[in-house]
């Protein structure tokens, strides 16, 4: 007895330490990746207009705030924490990075404490195949495990869900660790399902899949008794009621309807995600077989292995919701986007249990193991494993500096608090900001400028085709701040202010000289099959295009011709021809090659009434430089314009 009291108090002992080496090892990733955005969506826009507006204040106005959408009735505990972290940090940008990425730490610190809660040699063992797999994912498979919410995509609140609900889980196994009857565990699950839904509904229902999980494994444990069949029943039923009533319910069930884009590498249809959702079923329950069988034989093994049986049922849990969602699919129910969503958890889930293979062979309690190899293990092996398994899963890709993006987040926010105050009922539009793109001036607009969300989609659109109506808030170098005759009082060279319908009549009047480069204004043209504006002009990227363009006037009268001023991706060996049609008029055929790669092209336009010219080639020798073995990109390269001029 005496030594059991000494490995107790050995270990109570060592928690703090182990603590301390977990915030340590994970502080600093956490630090890295709160620098750092991956999101290209307008989610990122939605996500933060709510928790700007929360940072500013704290409670959202009665009625229905048109620059917030569906948020309107959102759930709102992640933005509310995330407004919270922004006060501290003078930027609810800021709150929203840091929240994110301590919810990838918990998760991932979380699921390492859970399958960590295994015999000795086992949780070694484990360890090791988790961290080969985490390494093997960001290497090649590129699973789409958590934390790959924020990567590309912006599933923001669904990512701080999940951190809750594994934080409900590993509360779970501790309380069944230290003896809590089941009812108690069973009442804790279903209070996290009650504040897990003030986040998120898709984890708060993963709860609830494991609520029905565990009390039917506890069943399935013995030969239960009536009052046992009624008192698992009766948690059920609550369980149920917390969730289907919760305000969240109400609200996600009619978001889920609306079917978003979600593009998955290894599941192209329904079909795929029933067979992903079945596979991780299926091991979950062998898993959870395992250690009915362990826990049956050798019960001390049974308690020695928890983190066994609860990813395994949180395997169950996560795929049975998703399974309940298809059906509901195929009764008319939500959508496949609501289905798609659960791939952050399947994937996970998928990972976790095959690091726990290794526990379908027998594995003792390590008796000879030295007080030294039990402490080294208890200390260093969760710090370790949950900050290998954080740096594996950190978003990759593109991604934009959020300290510079905080900074012109207090710009914009000191410009709307001295100039525009006084005109709210005006739609502000912030367009071509630095360091910015298209879905960062959205998200500026909606969360600083209270923009609605009606006219900001139009932000969406090519500058030429958007109808803007309001002010334009523009950067120092952009193309925009060119338009000085737009200039409103007060505007100034750093942020230009422009009246966003003479930006608007502008931006679409026809010009004698077009330019497609990056430096010029938009052109008031319709492309198609052009790639983005580079500096020098525009790419030809397909093997047709076209481009259409209003006719100007010219002292009074039509042009007479067209003038391209043109370049080939051609190579010593290599030609270029690039055929014509004008109007739809007959071929003309050009020949670039490496003596000629820069051209002006000057084409005849008919005498008729036509009010804008419409030009269609075909590229038959487009490459690309990746098929040449010139480099990375995939773009069919043809032919670059640089502007069009009319004479």
């Amino acid at each position: 007895m005496a030594g059991h009291a000494d490995h107790a108090r050995s270990q109570n002992s060592l928690r703090p330490w182990m603590l301390l080496l977990l915030v340590l090892a994970l502080l600093p990733l956490v630090l890295r990746g709160m620098d750092a955005l991956y999101a290209y969506t307008t989610d990122l826009g939605h996500h933060y207009a709510l928790t700007a507006r929360l940072y500013q204040d704290w409670s959202l106005a009665p009625g229905i705030d048109r620059s917030l959408g569906e948020m309107n009735i959102y759930p709102r505990g992640s933005h509310q924490l995330a407004a919270l972290l922004g006060k501290l940090l003078g930027s609810p940008l800021a709150g929203m990075q840091l929240l994110a990425g301590l919810s990838i730490a918990l998760i991932w610190a979380t699921l390492s404490a859970v399958l960590l809660a295994l015999p000795l040699r086992a949780r070694w063992c484990c360890a090791l195949l988790l961290a080969a797999l985490a390494l093997a994912n960001r290497a090649s498979l590129q699973l789409f495990v958590h934390a790959s919410e924020i990567s590309g995509y912006y599933f923001y609140a669904q990512l701080v869900g999940h951190a809750g609900a594994l934080l409900v889980l590993l509360a779970a196994l501790l309380l069944e660790r230290r003896g809590a009857r089941a009812w108690c565990r069973h009442l804790f699950i279903i209070a996290g399902i009650a504040v897990v839904a003030l986040v998120h509904l898709l984890p708060a229902s993963e709860l609830l899949g494991l609520l029905g999980a565990s009390l039917l494994f506890d069943l399935c444990q013995r030969r239960p008794t009536l009052r046992q069949l009624g008192a698992s029943a009766a948690l059920a039923v609550l369980g149920a009621l917390v969730f289907i009533k919760h305000p969240s319910y109400i609200a996600m069930k009619e978001i889920a309807a609306n079917n978003g884009v979600l593009d998955l590498v290894y599941i192209p249809n329904m079909k795929s995600m029933a067979v992903l959702a079945l596979a991780v079923l299926v091991l979950a329950a062998l898993l959870a077989w395992r250690w009915r069988s362990l826990a049956h034989t050798a019960p001390a093994q049974g308690r020695q292995a928890l983190g066994l049986k609860y990813l395994a049922l949180y395997g169950v849990a996560v795929s049975g919701m998703c399974v309940l969602q298809l059906i509901a699919l195929q009764l008319g129910q939500g959508s496949e986007y609501a289905v798609k969503k659960h791939i952050f958890a399947l994937d996970t889930a998928l990972l976790l249990l095959l690091a726990l293979l290794p526990m379908l062979r027998h594995w003792n309690s390590a008796p000879h193991a030295s007080r030294s190899e039990r402490a080294a293990a208890q200390l260093l092996l969760l710090p370790a494993l949950a900050a290998l398994c954080c740096y594996a899963v950190q978003p990759q890709g593109p991604k934009r500096d959020a300290s510079d993006l905080v900074q012109l987040e207090h710009q914009l926010t000191l410009r709307r608090d001295l100039l525009l105050a006084d005109t709210p009922a005006r739609n502000v539009y912030v367009l071509q900001m630095t360091h910015s793109d298209t879905y960062l001036d959205y998200m500026y607009s909606l969360g600083i400028f209270r923009t609605s969300r009606e006219a900001a989609f139009e932000m969406l659109a090519p500058l030429g085709e958007a109808k803007l109506d309001g002010v334009v808030l523009t950067g120092q170098n952009s193309t925009l701040s060119k338009l000085s005759q737009c200039a409103l009082p007060g505007s100034s060279k750093a942020f230009p202010m422009l009246e966003a319908r003479c930006v608007t009549r502008e931006l679409v009047a026809a010009q004698p000289v077009i330019e497609l480069g990056s430096l010029a204004l938009p052109p008031p043209c319709t492309l198609r099959g052009f790639s983005f504006a580079e500096p020098s002009g525009r790419w030809s990227e397909q093997a047709s295009a076209s481009i259409q363009c209003p006719l100007p006037q010219l002292n009074g009268q039509r042009p007479r011709s067209l003038t391209l001023h043109a370049s080939a991706f051609v190579q010593q060996d290599r030609r270029q021809r690039v055929q014509l049609r004008v109007n739809g008029g007959a071929v003309q055929e050009f020949v670039f090659d490496a003596a000629h790669a820069q051209q002006q092209l000057t084409l005849p336009l008919a005498a008729d009434q036509r009010s804008e010219v419409e030009l269609s080639f075909t590229l038959p020798d487009a490459k690309s430089p990746h098929t040449l073995g010139l480099g990375e990109d995939q773009r069919l390269l043809g032919m670059m314009l640089a502007k069009l001029e009319f004479r």
